[in-house]
């Protein structure tokens, strides 16, 4: 690795080039959804954006009603949810409050798409150019792989908080640089600070980084182990600076976090499975937002997160061969990349499962059934290890180029004709390499609209202050969500999108992670019926007395019923027949007034 102190790179208007190139690059990525934020949404993943916007008016409240920023009450009601256990994105929704209450969560939403892929390749261009490889050209190709690779891109299906690493290579640059730090104090408590912040951002992202980081350094100083020399006490010192620094800053919201209300611990099972792991195959086949990657080539199109494709394995394969013996900053990345591209293959190393294959081969020795029951693991999708692959190829490929550029420019100084030709077929060969995953807009899909009853505000007439409000069906936890949102936030509603912890089990001291509420016994008698998987018996009136008290336990003031659910009538006659209760038409929806029950 180059020295810290030994290059100085002035701030260019190339720089500025690179920023705007970046920009316009995470624009057309994000195109389709600034055709209209309010009404279109990733068709791969409505759900999740949902859950986002409802952050973005949660930091809102903080401000306007002096809410806890830690936890809600709107949600889940009336247990509430615990945000620091759920990808809060506090860091980037608390600045962007003002504007959110300008423009409302939605664009909002896809602004904050847009600038997290852009801004995290010119932070990965900044420290590539200025710290590692000390060329331009080197560091736009390696960070616009870091920023636009397939494994980022993936997530700019509803996933802000993982396109939003612009933080990630300022944390690994100023943990490296340690080892020659001339103020150990200052620089640990820049890091602490980075570290600090992040976990406002994504505490799996910074996980991942650590982890990562820390193999590189225990790589690395196998090949060249003289980097120790002198190297413990400012490494150390800042280290345990940073560490004290976090401490402090970072003690309540991680004690709120582990031990505060409606916490958890671990994620549930069906997370540790397919499509959450990935198959074998995944490395080899090209993304589906990518011109030439297929629609159906995952079951989901958020988790693509090591799709890289023949072409660029190839390459990758060719950097490591080729720049082996004169990097040794190469062969560490080669260990990390692999370790985690093993880890990311789950409990089970299988092929790609089909239609027509539904189990493929299982294949033995795998690395993450060791490490998924260790702390922190067990918070960890398995696929998303091979995020860290990404940045792994982005540094390679920055190498690759500034290796090639540089000799290209001596051969050509020197007449060498031939070896120039070679090195011109080498940066042809990367670039036609990286064309095969070059990002497209990522697809949409239109929303439900509110309901007008919501919209317009009509709601007020039948929810007092502190009441909530409960979906007939359920089961479909995004449209009570929506609701909620158009509304501002002003009620709160029973269930949701959201992790919470599940019911105890056995010895269970900790309850485990899961979607949803703990699900009362008329949340699961109206999302039967609503979802079409059950029906209400003939007499449904023995099921009466608890939904009274479900509902007093939600302190819910009206049930509300949308005319486009599939099984809407089925509900309408449910939701009578259980409650003794006929409802009534208001505006759009039908509803069912409940307060004559529950007050």
């Amino acid at each position: 690795m180059a020295d810290p102190d030994t290059v100085r790179m002035r701030f260019h208007r190339v720089d500025i080039g690179v920023a705007l190139i970046y920009l316009v690059i995470g624009y057309v990525v994000t195109s389709q959804m600034w055709k209209s934020p309010t009404s279109l949404t990733p068709a791969a993943n409505g759900t999740d954006q949902t859950f986002f916007e409802w952050m973005l008016q949660h930091a809102v409240r903080v401000f306007t009603h002096g809410e806890n920023p830690l936890f809600s009450t709107q949600l889940n009601a009336p247990l509430g949810v615990n945000l620091m256990s759920n990808t809060n994105m506090l860091g980037l929704a608390i600045p962007f409050a003002p504007l959110t209450a300008w423009l409302g969560p939605a664009p909002v939403f896809v602004l904050m798409i847009m600038l997290g892929l852009a801004g995290t390749a010119f932070a990965w261009y900044y420290v590539l150019s200025r710290h590692i490889v000390h060329h331009r050209l080197g560091a736009f190709i390696g960070a616009a792989a870091c920023g636009f690779g397939p494994g980022i891109i993936t997530h700019a299906n509803a996933h802000p908080d993982l396109t939003a690493q612009f933080l990630i290579p300022f944390i690994l640059w100023r943990a490296l640089a340690l080892w020659k730090s001339k103020r150990p104090v200052a620089d640990g408590l820049i890091l602490g600070l980075l570290v600090s912040y992040q976990v406002f951002l994504d505490e799996e992202l910074l996980f991942l980084a650590a982890f990562g980081g820390t193999l590189f350094v225990i790589a690395y100083v196998i090949f060249r182990p003289r980097v120790l020399r002198g190297a413990a006490e400012p490494v150390l010192i800042g280290l345990a600076t940073a560490a004290l620094l976090s401490a402090v800053l970072l003690a309540y919201p991680l004690w709120f976090q582990f031990k505060g209300p409606q916490h958890f611990s671990g994620l549930p099972d069906f997370l540790r499975t397919y499509p959450y792991e990935l198959p074998l195959s995944s490395f080899k086949t090209l993304p589906t937002l990518s011109p030439w990657g297929k629609p159906d080539a995952y079951p989901t199109g958020t988790e693509q997160n090591s799709f890289l494709g023949w072409a660029m394995l190839i390459l990758v394969a060719g950097i490591i061969i080729l720049l082996w013996r004169r990097r040794p900053a190469v062969r560490a990345l080669a260990v990390v990349g692999v370790f985690f591209a093993w880890a990311s293959l789950g409990d089970q190393i299988h092929g790609n499962p089909s239609p027509s294959n539904p189990k493929p081969k299982v294949y033995p020795y795998s690395l993450w059934d060791h490490l998924s029951h260790l702390p922190l693991f067990d918070s960890v999708l398995a696929g998303r290890l091979a995020l860290v692959v990404l940045p792994v190829v982005g540094v390679l490929l920055a190498f690759a180029v500034t290796d090639a550029s540089r000799a290209l420019l001596r051969m050509v100084d020197q007449l060498r004709l031939v070896p120039a030709l070679g090195m011109g077929a080498a940066l042809v060969a990367i670039a036609a390499a990286c064309l095969t995953v070059v990002p497209i807009p990522v697809p949409t899909a239109a929303r439900t609209p509110v309901p007008m009853f919501f919209a317009s505000g009509d709601w007020r007439s039948y929810v007092p202050a502190g009441k909530s409000v409960l979906s007939a069906t359920p089961y479909d936890w995004i449209p009570p969500m929506q609701w909620s949102l158009a509304s501002g936030m002003d009620f709160p509603i029973a269930g949701g999108y959201f992790l919470g912890p599940a019911t105890l089990t056995g010895s269970q001291k900790t309850p485990v992670g899961q979607f949803g509420p703990q699900w009362l016994t008329t949340m699961i008698v109206f999302g039967a019926v609503g979802n079409g998987s059950w029906a209400l018996p003939p007499d449904a009136s023995g099921y009466r007395p608890e939904a009274i008290a479900d509902m007093k336990t939600w302190q819910t003031s009206i049930i509300v019923l949308t005319p486009n659910e599939p099984f809407y009538q089925q509900s309408k006659d449910a939701v009578t027949r259980v409650l003794g209760l006929s409802g009534q038409q208001v505006d759009d929806v039908w509803l069912w007034d409940v307060r004559s029950l529950t007050d």
